[in-house]
């Protein structure tokens, strides 16, 4: 379902753009087949976990950072008392700083395997190809 809705936005899919759905998805089973549908799928999956994992880090991170800069209280100490909605709020943005740096490499490589992959020129053969040429090109701030 990503792959359609990549072409469609892309405007590398010959299907018109559409409120509905189903003529993109049949579009892509014609012309690439079941498997199409899950083109630079393998990259979002490898990267799920991980991702979940910086999260984590970045909250924990998120919420020592909070704890560190609150006002402190002379009865509770800063490390034993409980964070309020809007630092725990805090700290979950902040926890997004990672994650983004983390994802966004893989999710642009996901998105060009993706259209490439509703062409008839290819360009990369994989996921690492396509970093890797990325970088060579463009240097490393080409996967943001």
């Amino acid at each position: 379902m990503q792959t359609a809705t990549t072409l469609t936005i892309s405007g590398t899919s010959s299907v018109k753009p559409s409120k509905h759905f189903l003529p993109i998805l049949s579009h892509v089973v014609r012309q690439e087949g079941f498997t199409g549908l899950f083109q630079g799928a393998s990259v979002r999956v490898a990267s799920h976990m991980p991702a979940t994992a910086v999260s984590f880090c970045g909250y924990d991170w998120g919420k020592r950072l909070v704890r560190q800069i609150r006002p402190q209280d002379e009865e509770v100490p800063s490390k034993k008392s409980p964070l309020s909605i809007a630092e725990l709020s805090i700290a979950g943005a902040l926890s997004g700083i990672p994650v983004t740096l983390f994802e966004t490499p893989l999710e642009r490589i996901k998105c060009l395997l993706q259209v490439q992959a509703g062409s008839p020129i290819k360009m990369y053969n994989g996921p690492v190809d396509c970093g890797a040429q990325l970088i060579e090109q463009a240097g490393v701030s080409s996967l943001y």
